[in-house]
């Protein structure tokens, strides 16, 4: 059950951490971020 349990907690850490990321790049308006971070997401995928 712990492992489960830490599991949940890094998927929502993840999550919140992507949404914080997307809103601040919002505001800044730097797309070159916002595509480094789409390469990385699909590497992790791999």
């Amino acid at each position: 059950m712990t492992i489960l349990m830490t599991l949940i907690i890094a998927v929502l850490a993840v999550f919140i951490g992507k949404q914080l990321l997307s809103v601040s790049q919002k505001k800044e308006m730097r797309p070159i971020r916002i595509k480094t971070d789409e390469q990385r997401f699909k590497n992790r995928r791999r």
